[in-house]
């Protein structure tokens, strides 16, 4: 299934913190408890129209104070600007690395993970993530966060007849000869 990736290109972090977060530069910057991050403007999403969502990965390269972020759920997903938010995920692919030189991807969703809402096109163009840790003492060292959106292109037909069938860029013949010069 075709996927599209991008980085965000903003964040609501009053001090500067989650800038970091925005390329795969190896600079982090840090979350810790009680404290909560949404990005938005994943401008590089290009999902055709007419497309069905089929999962979405949050991608995040860094480390932690501890091996195990137990303050689940850690990431959020918003299909609607924000107003509200998917039920959380904690990244899937723990422990964590405690290395500061030695980050790690971690992941939370999948290809096939809608995360409990509704997608179009337009509406995974437009998604916000929330990095939230409520009350677990200890803190996370991000380097970047990406989303990465799997989805089934739109079925493209063609006009046909009887005979020939052009379908999502396949001539299927079902009687007659083909002649190719």
């Amino acid at each position: 299934m075709p996927t599209t990736t991008s980085f965000p290109t903003a964040n609501d972090d009053p001090l500067g913190q989650a800038d970091n977060w925005h390329a795969d530069d190896g600079t982090t910057g840090r979350l810790r408890n009680t404290q909560a991050y949404i990005f938005s403007s994943f401008n590089s999403l290009s999902i055709p129209a007419g497309s069905t969502i089929l999962g979405i990965e949050v991608l995040m390269e860094g480390y932690a104070s501890t091996t195990s972020v137990t303050d689940d759920p850690l990431v959020f997903v918003s299909n609607d600007n924000g107003s509200s938010f998917s039920d959380g995920k904690d990244a899937s692919t723990e422990p964590w690395s405690t290395d500061s030189s030695a980050h790690q991807v971690e992941i939370a969703g999948g290809a096939a993970d809608t995360w409990g809402l509704s997608w179009t096109p337009s509406s995974a163009a437009d998604i916000q993530v929330k990095f939230s840790i409520p009350t677990q003492a200890t803190a996370i060292f991000l380097d970047y966060v990406q989303v990465r959106i799997t989805y089934e292109a739109a079925v493209t037909t063609y006009p046909t007849d009887d005979d020939v069938i052009f379908k999502n860029g396949t001539l299927v013949l079902k009687s007659g000869t083909l002649e190719i010069k």
